[in-house]
């Protein structure tokens, strides 16, 4: 069994959520941190599914930034002849793609097949985007650099990311439905500070 291991990067105190799962799994920020605007909004899909869909600005930043980075890409090829811009700007387009295929995807809690995955399509050998739900055991939400960030964590101490924004206090609220949702513990370890909106 794994022991906690305090983090210097916070002050969490896993005692505070009286269960000994919580002294098993990590309160650091798996992400560390968040977008400034909000990237995805929670919806109740059916009775039995609770979504997470991207919002309009993300998609327009994940595919205006992919765009924007092929057309550079097009330009240092073939009006700049620059081999080194060529790469920057390759390099940039990939990063645009990754944004594309993993960020702008819904993120599904589904209880009627009992599964929870990320993206378009359900890959269950993606350990980082698909889980049981029956094998989740509480819902996690912690600050980090921007914002703050909701993961699961399961019965071993293991945490898989869901999402990460930044607004606080949607966050929480969330964290409050998602656990209502799955019927399981909510440990929300988000410092409550009054925040401008």
């Amino acid at each position: 069994m794994k022991k906690y291991v305090a983090d210097p990067s916070t002050d969490i105190d896993p005692m505070q959520f009286h269960d000994p799962v919580a002294l098993t799994t990590q309160w650091n920020s798996m992400l560390g941190m968040s977008a400034s605007y909000t990237s995805h909004i929670l919806v109740d899909k059916e009775p039995d599914i609770m979504v997470y869909n991207p919002t309009r600005k993300h998609l327009i930043f994940c595919f205006g930034y992919s765009g924007f980075s092929a057309v550079l890409l097009f330009l240092m090829i073939f009006c700049a002849h620059s081999l080194f811009g060529a790469i920057v700007c390759g390099l940039f387009l990939v990063v645009g793609i990754f944004l594309i295929r993993d960020g702008s995807g819904p993120i599904t809690f589904d209880k009627k097949r009992g599964i929870f995955y990320k993206g378009w399509r359900m890959k269950k050998q993606n350990k980082k985007a698909f889980a049981r739900i029956g094998e989740v055991y509480a819902v996690q939400l912690l600050e980090n650099r921007t914002g703050a960030e909701l993961n699961l964590v399961f019965k071993d101490g293991s945490r898989i990311h869901v999402i990460a924004q930044s607004s606080k206090r949607q966050l929480s609220i969330d964290g409050d439905l998602i656990s209502g949702f799955l019927g399981i513990p909510v440990w929300d370890a988000i410092p409550k500070k009054i925040e401008m909106f």
